[in-house]
């Protein structure tokens, strides 16, 4: 708690303001970061509307951090999932108002908060995680026709809670909503991104398969790969690369780029995990092959298969090097690319925008 104290007096503005939102969630090598990505959105909506927003997060997270090009919000570390410290920090910033992003945060932890009349606004994404105890849950992943049913989820007064869900609710960072999708004609080349921390470690197969397959079939286009922030050891991560050089000299990688969203435009084709990126490709009107790694992400990639954009492969299990052989093989069919291209309409880019006005409206007006 001492470190907690001391790291808040640091960090803290020198006046309270009225309208703050806390935003409890973590980015670890073992849950992955898109969780905080997306919070990241959020809170970009949120500013942009004048409120104030404070990250609170486990101190693992501050890697993560500290990795990023550009984190303009205040974060305070935090020990435990205890309700002390949100309550100090509550005292400390005027604030009853704390959004939860994170399948760690267990029903009893969101009880004892509610009992302590926070008002609660819950990131979900399959309503899987027991009562939520929210007053607003955000589900920013589903499209309308998918949406999990929330009938169950109830406020403390045992009302209905408030959802919002859907395309308009996307949490797009602005790294990724400001760059327009680019002509086809002027894209080249494939991109590998397995999230911002990759937690089941598939980079160097994916890339290992890829480039022999692409052998194979003796086409040469340019492969590069993007390391994430978070990504576990990437030394070794960067020493698998240069020996798969070694026999791919179209290879190149880049470790957590400033210019992210405007490599990703670039490509005909993404290699990707199926969390928060898929969205971003969309966004960006990049095709992909995109890799199931955790549960929540297996509805939405069978819709973006339905689409027409993406080829989906599920590796919660394995990855196998025959299936990801087979899904690029007719990726990389020139028509298959165009017609994919073409099946990725625009839906807007104003979620995270939207989120926020919803959130004001609700709890700061």
């Amino acid at each position: 708690m001492l470190y907690f104290l001391q790291q808040l007096k640091i960090l803290m503005v020198s006046d309270k303001p009225c309208k703050t939102v806390l935003i409890r969630v973590d980015a670890t090598a073992t849950i992955g970061a898109g969780h905080f990505v997306r919070c990241i959105a959020l809170a970009q909506g949120l500013t942009s509307l004048g409120v104030n927003v404070v990250f609170v997060c486990i101190a693992e997270s501050v890697d993560f951090i500290n990795a990023l090009h550009d984190f303009p919000f205040q974060y305070v570390t935090i020990d435990s999932d205890g309700v002390d410290e949100i309550n100090y920090l509550a005292e400390q910033y005027n604030s009853k108002l704390v959004v939860i992003d994170g399948y760690q945060f267990s029903s009893d932890y969101r009880l004892a908060l509610q009992k302590e009349n926070y008002q609660l606004i819950a990131i979900d994404d399959n309503n899987d995680g027991g009562n939520l105890f929210a007053d607003l849950i955000i589900n920013p992943t589903v499209y309308k026709d998918n949406q999990p049913d929330y009938s169950d989820q109830k406020t403390m007064t045992n009302q209905p809670v408030k959802v919002i869900a859907g395309e308009e609710y996307r949490l797009l960072r602005s790294e990724i909503t400001d760059i327009m999708p680019i002509e086809w004609s002027k894209r080249s080349g494939i991109g590998v991104i397995l999230g911002g921390s990759d937690p089941k470690s598939l980079t160097i197969p994916v890339v290992k398969a890829l480039t022999a397959e692409l052998n194979k079939l003796g086409i040469q286009p340019d492969v590069e790969v993007f390391i994430g922030a978070a990504v576990v050891n990437p030394k070794g991560v960067l020493e698998e690369l240069k020996r798969l050089k070694q026999n791919y000299t179209y290879l190149t990688w880049v470790q957590n780029p400033v210019n992210i969203g405007e490599k990703l435009a670039q490509k005909q084709l993404v290699i990707s995990a199926s969390g928060g990126t898929q969205f971003e490709l969309y966004a960006l009107a990049v095709p992909a092959i995109l890799l199931i790694v955790a549960n929540n992400q297996f509805a939405n990639s069978q819709i973006a298969q339905q689409q027409g954009w993406a080829k989906v492969l599920d590796v919660r299990n394995d990855f196998s090097i025959s299936d990801f052989d087979i899904a690029l093989t007719q990726m990389l069919s020139a028509n298959t690319l165009v017609k994919s291209y073409q099946n990725m309409p625009k839906y807007g880019d104003d979620g995270a925008l939207n989120c926020a006005l919803v959130i004001k409206k609700q709890f700061l007006d």
